[in-house]
């Protein structure tokens, strides 16, 4: 698992990919109050101008946003392409993972990680902070 090493002046950036409004909010004051430097995006258009705008560290995504089944294994690519192996990425689903298993497939194959929803805060936490070297709140 790669681990990337910040100092504690600049926290990674995080940019966060969910059509749910409700979700993205607290995805977002998660984040941001851990000390992440967060970019929200509810869309696969959004998400792709995001990440060609700006650095990022790690990329969390729905799997499945709007009418893709496949959007967040699309950014998973789009990131993989832009930034291998830089950017880590974790994708969300509320989806059997019996029905996807094609799906965890690509992902495991693209060094992604697969997080069921509804998601333990804790451990996607420690996900993040794992996945980018960042201590989080108590490391500051």
């Amino acid at each position: 698992m790669p681990c990337h090493q910040f100092s504690v002046v600049t926290p990674p950036h995080v940019v966060i990919v969910e059509d749910d409004e409700g979700i993205r909010d607290v995805l977002e004051m998660l984040f941001s109050e851990d000390g992440f430097l967060v970019t929200i995006c509810a869309s696969l258009d959004s998400a792709h101008a995001a990440m060609r705008e700006e650095p990022m560290h790690l990329l969390i995504s729905d799997m499945r946003l709007g009418n893709s089944v496949r959007g967040g294994l699309e950014l998973v690519r789009a990131v993989r392409q832009r930034h291998p192996p830089a950017v880590e990425a974790i994708l969300l689903t509320g989806v059997q993972p019996s029905t996807i298993a094609a799906e965890i497939q690509t992902l495991d194959a693209l060094g992604g990680h697969l997080m069921g929803k509804p998601f333990d805060i804790d451990a996607l936490l420690e996900l993040a902070r794992a996945l980018t070297g960042w201590p989080g709140k108590l490391g500051h």
